[in-house]
């Protein structure tokens, strides 16, 4: 996500020695596997190099660590979606979706998990396991829509590979609207949530 690699103290590649942090404290102590993100290209990084190019560059990996916080050692090895597109006729509403990953196209997506107004982690929750792969890193699927009520919902994306690894969750909004004959209409909000 930002380019950076992974370091640890005592190792070359790390801008400094320390004896512990708190990746070291949270492990220890409460055994939580946890990231520390050392950002920036110096030990004091001036305030004009931070707001215009550290920030930007570190954003996506910081919002892909919250993503995966419920299992970091093990979720980031899974089937990610990386974009979800929604379009519609009458009260149908067409998802499409492309997914990245470390292993996307050895591994191929066993179950599709779609979830409408609601998280995967929130439980029970309503799922539609409608979405097949069209290629190895693409997916579509469609949803009715008759009993979503007119107006904003959320959907939350979950991809499973072969092994039952789970993937980061990825959320979406997209509107729902009556037109004049009663159809709902959609519009997808490019604003992803997670």
């Amino acid at each position: 996500y930002n380019g950076y690699d992974p370091s640890a103290s005592g190792l070359s590649t790390f801008m400094y020695e320390t004896s512990g942090d708190s990746v070291d404290y949270f492990h220890g102590k409460v055994g939580v596997a946890s990231v520390l993100f050392e950002i920036g290209d110096a030990f004091l990084q001036d305030c004009d190099t931070f707001d215009s190019t550290i920030v930007g560059d570190n954003i996506p990996a910081l919002f892909y660590a919250a993503k995966v916080s419920r299992n970091p050692l093990k979720t980031p090895g899974g089937i990610d979606v990386k974009k979800v597109t929604f379009d519609s006729s009458g009260q149908t509403l067409f998802v499409t979706i492309e997914m990245e990953g470390p292993n996307v196209f050895s591994l191929v997506a066993d179950e599709i998990m779609l979830f409408i107004d609601s998280h995967p982690y929130d439980r029970p929750t309503p799922k539609y396991e409608l979405m097949s792969p069209t290629i190895p890193s693409r997916a579509a699927g469609r949803v009715d829509t008759t009993n979503l009520a007119a107006g904003r919902h959320t959907a939350c994306i979950q991809v499973k590979d072969r092994q039952s690894v789970a993937g980061a969750v990825t959320c979406a909004y997209f509107d729902v609207r009556p037109t004049a004959n009663k159809e709902a209409s959609h519009r997808h909000s490019q604003r992803f949530v997670n």
